[in-house]
């Protein structure tokens, strides 16, 4: 009799198996990784439309998109009737993210052409849009044209973000707040076709697979 040698059948499977296990693995904790990194720069640029808006009424005691002395302050267009309320009024308007170019009396697209003109962010001035890490839109507003604020949120301005993933938007809400959809001083509601949430909607909970607009009051 001979002894056998080499590697069995078996052992060659179960190796294998184990391989695809952990290269498995690898690729799902390298997206969780990703969909991390991107909640995270979301929030980031939330946060930033916060700070620039009181950078600005610090340094000429006006709201940005609201500012009556825009031309005089930073060479841009004066806020239209609404302005001076210390508001972001959407002035009538449905969008709070708008294409209008800077001949618009669009007090949330005014928002993006003083801040830039202040030196506060990066872009063209005469743009009145802006994109967050998703290629969705980006932008700040006082009105109600968003996804409706859960009872008890406090702030007289909003921000929001559109196009994100359920599974994203949940862990911006974690990481923030209490990763609660439906309330909280981060919310979001389900986005229908490809637009934003563009008009009062009631908060909807995440789901993976789905996209939202996601807002936060400050």
């Amino acid at each position: 009799m001979y002894k056998q040698s080499g590697i069995s059948l078996f052992s060659t499977m179960l190796t294998l198996a184990i391989v695809v296990l952990l290269t498995g693995a690898v690729v799902v904790g390298q997206d969780r990784l990703v969909e991390k990194w991107t909640a995270r720069a979301l929030v980031s640029e939330m946060q930033d439309v916060g700070m620039m808006l009181y950078q600005f009424r610090d340094r000429y005691a006006a709201i940005p998109g609201d500012d009556v002395q825009a031309k005089e302050h930073v060479g841009g267009r004066n806020a239209g009737a609404q302005g001076g309320d210390n508001l972001i009024d959407a002035e009538g308007l449905s969008q709070w993210s708008t294409n209008e170019l800077d001949n618009s009396a669009h007090e949330p697209g005014l928002f993006w052409q003083h801040v830039r003109r202040a030196r506060l962010d990066v872009g063209a001035p005469i743009a009145s849009v802006e994109y967050n890490a998703v290629q969705g839109r980006l932008g700040v507003t006082s009105g109600t044209n968003i996804p409706t604020r859960p009872a008890g949120v406090r702030g007289d301005y909003s921000v929001c973000s559109s196009r994100i993933g359920g599974s994203v938007a949940r862990m911006m809400d974690a990481e923030v707040d209490d990763g609660n959809a439906t309330a909280g001083k981060m919310w979001a509601a389900e986005e229908e076709g490809r637009g934003s949430v563009s008009s009062a909607k009631a908060p909807t909970p995440y789901e993976n697979g789905k996209r939202y607009t996601v807002c936060m009051a400050f």
